[in-house]
């Protein structure tokens, strides 16, 4: 299950609050963004580009236009929700969805029939159950959406299901157990921003405790891996392969170094057209940042807060062996 960190709830601060989000390991921003362009607009999506993490949009609007659909389009805007109630033209949602870039889906409310969902199936590829008021941070979670959200799946279980409104840990248990895809949450998280991290984890992890980093760790024969003299085009085709963003550098089990897309950026940026004859050993990260076998993942989510540090992909290690790795993107 996915974490979707709202910024409306905090209520100032924005950018800020969105870095901590990022160092507290939440998936995504979540930004709702009303057609009056109060607090947010279209507009306003630079203050939180800059921040790396996928950005999720709640619009409430009555209309689109192809300006609106054009800022919508771009980078780091990967989730798109649009409210259908305040939507005055219903029969736009196709034409919308055929212009968005990123994937699209609607907002229901808990009074909406679910006989709207029937109505857009292929024009959408998740729906967003709001179990609060749009907009309105802070209120309870109606509970009535337990029930919406297993017809949805029993009806369409390819499609995705985003959960917003009250959402807490103890919320988000049931909705874990719901097999929910994603869920958003504001206020909760901003309860103790010292203590962000521990919040996030008790949402991903449904109130457990001392779970051991093993416990969902990919294994040594799932990684990507490459030996020091690869070459910038093999650690790119290996990180493609992969699709984690990370290929980590070895020598047999041992762990030499790691490299991330941001390290490729960076080594681009200073070998330019060079890069090309470097090999691994010359642009890779030869300290990185790593857990024992034995630790929780608790203990993950606390360090990365202490070190100020948002790593999403981290070696485990055993008796200076790599045994495997912790992506915290993959879920429970």
């Amino acid at each position: 299950m996915y974490i979707s960190g709202s910024v409306l709830a905090v209520k100032e601060n924005y950018r800020h609050y969105a870095e901590l989000l990022k160092i507290a390991c939440v998936d995504y921003i979540h930004i709702d963004i009303f057609q009056s362009g109060i607090p947010f607009s279209l507009k306003d999506l630079a203050l939180f580009q800059e921040n790396d993490l996928v950005l999720d949009l709640h619009l409430i609007y009555e209309s689109l236009s192809d300006e609106d659909i054009r800022m919508i389009n771009q980078p780091g805007v990967k989730y798109i929700n649009l409210q259908y109630e305040t939507l005055k033209e219903k029969s736009a949602i196709r034409e919308i969805s055929r212009k968005i870039a990123g994937s699209f889906g609607i907002a229901l409310t808990s009074d909406t029939p679910l006989s709207v969902v029937d109505e857009n199936i292929n024009d959408i590829s998740q729906v967003l159950i709001m179990a609060s008021q749009p907009g309105v941070s802070g209120a309870a979670f109606d509970e009535t959406n337990y029930e919406r959200i297993q017809w949805i799946q029993n009806k369409y279980p390819a499609l995705r299901i985003w959960v917003d409104g009250g959402v807490d840990n103890f919320i988000a248990e049931k909705l874990g157990k719901l097999k929910t895809d994603v869920i958003v949450s504001g206020s909760y998280l901003c309860n103790d921003l010292k203590n962000l991290y521990s919040l996030t984890y008790k949402l991903k992890y449904l109130n457990e405790k001392n779970i051991r980093v093993t416990r969902n760790m990919l294994h040594f024969s799932e990684l990507p891996v490459e030996e020091e003299n690869a070459t910038f085009v093999d650690i790119i085709t290996e990180m493609n392969r992969s699709r984690m963003g990370t290929v980590l550098i070895v020598r047999g089990r041992e762990l030499k170094g790691i490299i991330t897309d941001g390290d490729i950026r960076r080594a681009v940026m200073e070998y330019g057209k060079d890069i090309f004859e470097k090999k691994a050993s010359e642009f890779m990260n030869r300290y990185p940042l790593v857990i024992e076998s034995d630790r929780t993942m608790e203990e993950v989510f606390e360090m990365l807060t202490k070190k100020q540090k948002r790593t999403d992909f981290i070696p485990v290690m055993e008796d200076g062996t790599l045994v495997g790795a912790v992506d915290l993107h993959i879920g429970r």
